[in-house]
């Protein structure tokens, strides 16, 4: 039997499984027994069947893509079901009063069997197989049909995937469960997950009942699942001893070794004692271990009237508030000025405190994964490349420096350094301080111009209140927020020996000599502000004891901040900096890449490269250009013949010859796939991208939602009526003739064009819109084209929905359509005038009323019409003349290639003659959707007629006549009342 036969026949034995999924679905109840027996047997011959043809099949074609599972799952549903309400009706078999070899099956139902599913861990297999081999394999009133179905249900992930594909049968039962033996049980694999288990044991970090005891019961499951195994082990004791000991915190790892027998053997079994001896202990007593009380690093004052003042808890700004890795000062700090810091006051260099014993933090450097703080680690300065050195004497240059304060958001006060540079027009902090002061930015786009116009883009800026340290002195300047102003200012240390500073001159930067991190750069909107009058030089000596030349003086400002220095530097007054001719080369290439090129291919530049015919064939044509006098190309387009008449695209086949759109029906339906998968699918392939087949894609729409109401499953036929209705629409587009549809339209610059929209709705199915280009030439002739469409379905909650509501939104959809069209058009096409129909008098009265006069569902949508179609005329059609009544309710695919109405609209605009009339409508209060408000006029000389009416209201709804003559009063004054 060839393939196509093979695959006929599998379709039709699957169509009947199908036809039985859907029947086990409904109402079983009422159908006799013997009904359900036959069924049960058809559904397992169909079954046996199509897993036959399925593997004769797969012999020919290794790559069919016919889905097994889906079909197994579906009689895996069918027989659970059938059986499920035989053995239910069945009664119960009286056993016989002599022993029978073969045991009986119980049509008694079972209870659930619930067994933790197995996921396919190696130490979870063991405990899992032999649950399912006492409950399952060895009950005798299942069959290994049952068994098999059991098995697949516990099992998960890869188990599962091992099993999935053996077929429903008894046979596939003890081979599903040999897969699983040959996979899992593995001894070897086994014994190492325990072992493994027990050497990532948590460590017991403090000594409490609870701890000990988890920790005890973890250990006895790892041991005691080893065990099981009996694995050849010598000298077991010792290293689980030794294992659990380091698990163990030091004070109960010390009290047992006081406690045993040291020179016994060490054994597993006591220790696990002892800890449950002790974990009972700290039960009784309520008490965790038992640690010694941390002496004070402060001694204690006995004092009879005074109490002694808190000890600081920072050692840097002598505060009680934080510590000092809080301390805000010390990370402003540079990185060897916190390391000398730390020396100096012989501090830990992980937690930053003092104290004499090994430190129990055990903290890593986030730079350098060392064992010491982030604040202390010191970057070692990098490599320079390698250069060549001469001896000239170079001279340096001391920039000017401040320490200023900041006040954080916290109310901390930070100490910071600055650097003052007049060539700055811009004031700049640091990230980092920013933070630190807990200070919000805001974006600022700014660009920072350098030497050779290179930009620095900055994104914020903070407004940021600076104090000085020496006086009274603060201002507030606007920064712009960067990662990094400039490298540690001055860069090397200055020897101050070798000048002659003043010695009564307050500094505002102390250590201006000492490089430093610089936070802060104020720039000529500040420096100006703070200089004083004051100004003095100083001029070092060389070591003749010469003054040296004036282009090395330093020059002294006196500043609210304190005095500044800066200057040019001798090279001398540098401390330790050597000049020196000297070559560094560093390796940065790895050794085994080195060792690899000697069998590497050598590369060469890829100078070659294939070219096609008709590449060679453009280069050639190119050459050949001619270079016109307007200094363009003129290159000719060869034209690639044959020529194919009908091309494809966007889903639309194009006959390039007549120059025409194609539409064709998308192919035959089978019938024996009928799910909602396969009909969404096959929906899918209606491609329509402007709407010319509308009505027709309307109808599926319609099935689709239908579908969405029932809640029908991916894989599982639909409703008896969604499936007549489906078939009868496939077979409407199988006998549909290919629509051709003109691609252009043509008319002259002396036409008269129009655009002509139609809108309408139907309460059962959907609601949309169309469009035509008017085409009136000067002799009087008129044409009209389809050029566009668009539909909706209804929603699917009714509720509140009524036929005017729909009707408005078709307008709404019509609104914008048009207004699309039009923008599109307008740039080629001079329209002159556009009109818009409905055939609901309610929908065109509702857009000539005030939207204060309408509820707020209508009145949104009217604004929205409004706003597209300002300067275009709405006009009244019957429902029998407008088109967009195809789109609203459907057409049977056959009978649209042969709808003049839809193709050409209706049949009184082809008349040149037609004056479009003007549409009386209907604004009284009896529309729907109307707000209802009653104004009533009042004359104070007379109480009749109306105002007696209101009144007779105001009484029946108001208890209260000082509220009412309060209300009354001041309604009144005007001479009217509003009810």
């Amino acid at each position: 039997m060839d393939l196509k036969k093979l695959k006929s026949a599998r379709g039709f034995v699957k169509g009947t499984i199908t036809r039985l999924y859907s029947f086990v679905r409904n109402e079983l109840s009422q159908l006799p027994l013997e009904t359900l027996k036959i069924k049960l047997e058809k559904v397992n011959s169909a079954f046996l069947e199509y897993e036959s043809l399925s593997k004769e099949i797969l012999c020919i074609d290794h790559e069919d893509s016919e889905d097994f599972a889906i079909v197994e799952d579906q009689f895996c549903t069918i027989a659970t079901i059938l059986n499920k309400e035989i053995n239910s009706r069945s009664p119960p078999q009286i056993p016989a009063a002599t022993v029978s070899s073969t045991p009986a099956t119980s049509a008694i139902k079972l209870p659930p069997i619930d067994i933790q599913t197995f996921t396919g861990k190696f130490i979870d297999y063991v405990p899992f197989i032999n649950i399912f081999m006492s409950l399952i394999d060895n009950n005798n009133s299942l069959d290994n049909i049952q068994k098999l179905y059991y098995l697949r249900s516990f099992v998960r992930e890869e188990p599962f995937d091992l099993i999935k594909n053996l077929p429903l049968v008894g046979e596939s039962y003890q081979e599903a469960l040999k897969l699983l033996k040959n996979r899992y049980e593995n001894k070897n694999r086994i014994v190492n997950e325990h072992i493994c288990n027990l050497l990532d044991l948590r460590t017991v970090g403090k000594s409490t009942a609870g701890n000990l005891r988890e920790f005890v019961s973890a250990i006895r499951q790892q041991v005691a699942a080893i065990k099981n195994h009996n694995p050849n082990i010598i000298y077991w004791d010792h290293i689980l001893t030794c294992i659990i000991l380091r698990k163990l915190d030091g004070y109960t790892s010390r009290a047992y070794q006081l406690e045993r027998d040291l020179d016994a053997e060490p054994s597993l079994e006591d220790l696990l004692c002892y800890l449950d001896k002790r974990a009972l202990a700290l039960e009784g007593t309520n008490q965790g271990l038992h640690q010694q009380q941390p002496q004070a690093r402060y001694g204690k004052v006995a004092a009879h009237a005074a109490a002694a003042d808190k000890p600081p808890t920072c050692l840097n700004c002598k505060s009680t508030n934080h510590k000092l890795f809080n301390c805000k000062q010390f990370q402003l700090m540079a990185s060897k000025e916190r390391i000398d810091f730390v020396k100096q006051n012989k501090l830990c260099n992980v937690c930053l405190g003092a104290h004499f014993s090994k430190c129990r933090f055990h903290f890593r450097c986030a730079e350098c994964k060392g064992p010491h703080n982030t604040l202390v680690h010191y970057n070692e300065p990098a490599l320079a490349p390698p250069v060549t050195l001469t001896g000239n004497n170079n001279s340096n240059v001391l920039l000017p420096t401040a320490r200023v304060k900041a006040i954080a958001k916290d109310g901390t006060e930070v100490h910071f350094k600055a650097l003052l540079d007049s060539g700055s027009q811009v004031s700049i902090v640091t990230s980092k301080l920013v933070q630190l002061l807990g200070l919000t930015p805001k974006q600022s786009a700014t660009n920072i111009i350098g030497i050779s116009n290179a930009k620095n883009h900055l994104k914020y800026c903070v407004p940021l209140e600076i104090h000085s340290l020496k006086s009274t002195f603060k201002t507030t300047v606007t920064c712009h927020v960067t990662d990094q102003i400039t490298s540690q200012l001055p860069q090397s240390k200055i020897n101050l020996d070798e000048l002659q500073l003043p010695s009564n001159i307050e500094w505002a930067d102390e250590q201006f000599n000492v490089p430093s991190d610089i936070h802060m750069l104020m720039g000529a909107n500040i420096m100006f502000q703070v200089l004083l009058p004051e100004k003095s030089s100083v001029t070092p000596a060389n070591n003749s004891g010469k003054q040296s030349p004036a282009q090395n003086d330093l020059h002294i400002f006196n500043t609210h901040f304190g005095h500044i220095i800066g200057g040019s530097l001798p090279t001398g007054s540098i401390k330790g900096q050597i000049l020196c001719n000297k070559v560094v080369l560093k390796c940065e290439m790895d050794l085994n890449e080195t060792l690899g090129q000697f069998w590497t291919n050598e590369k060469v530049p890829e100078i070659f490269s294939e070219k096609s015919p008709e590449h060679e064939l453009c280069e050639q044509i190119f050459q050949n250009s001619v270079e016109l006098k307007d200094k363009q190309f003129q290159v000719p387009l060869p034209l690639k013949l044959p020529l194919s008449e009908v091309k494809e695209t966007l889903g639309l086949q194009i006959n390039t010859k007549e120059d025409n759109f194609i539409i064709t029906s998308p192919g035959t339906f089978d019938t024996n796939l009928l799910t909602k998968r396969s009909i969404l699918s096959y929906i899918g392939r209606c491609y329509d991208p402007i709407g010319f087949i509308n009505p027709i894609i309307v109808v599926a729409k319609s099935i689709m939602q239908k579908l969405w109401i029932n809640s029908t499953d991916w894989n599982s036929c639909p409703p008896t009526d969604v499936e007549r209705e489906w078939i009868q629409f496939t077979e409407d587009l199988r006998v549909m003739e290919p629509i051709q549809i003109n691609r252009n339209v043509r008319f002259s610059d002396e036409d008269t064009v129009e655009l002509i929209g139609f809108a309408d709705a139907s309460s059962s199915t959907a609601h949309g819109c169309c469009i035509y280009l008017r085409v009136t030439t000067p002799t009087g002739n008129t044409t009209l084209h389809l050029l566009c469409s668009k539909s909706r379905i209804n929603p699917i909650q009714k509720k509140g929905m009524t036929v005017p509501r729909l009707e408005l939104n078709a307008a709404l959809l019509l609104s914008k359509l048009m207004s699309k069209t039009y923008d599109t058009l307008k740039l080629k096409v001079n329209v002159s005038k556009v009109y818009l129909f409905s055939d609901s008098q309610i929908v065109l009265a509702w857009l000539k009323m005030e939207l204060t006069n309408l509820q707020a569902y209508v009145a949104n949508r009217v604004n929205v019409i409004r706003q597209h179609t300002v300067s275009w005329q709405w006009v009244y059609i019957s429902t029998d003349n407008n088109p967009a009544d195809l789109v609203s309710r459907g057409v049977r695919p056959h009978e649209l290639s042969s709808c003049e109405q839809w193709w050409h609209g209706p049949r009184f605009l082809n008349d040149s003659e037609y004056n479009f009339p003007i549409t009386e409508t209907n604004t009284s209060s009896d529309l729907p959707e109307v707000k209802h408000c009653l104004v009533l006029s009042s004359d104070h000389g007379s109480h009749t007629g109306p105002l007696e009416y209101v009144l007779e209201r105001l009484v029946s709804n108001c208890s209260d006549l000082r509220k009412m003559t309060k209300g009354y009063g001041s309604q009144t004054t005007h001479g009217f009342i509003t009810g």
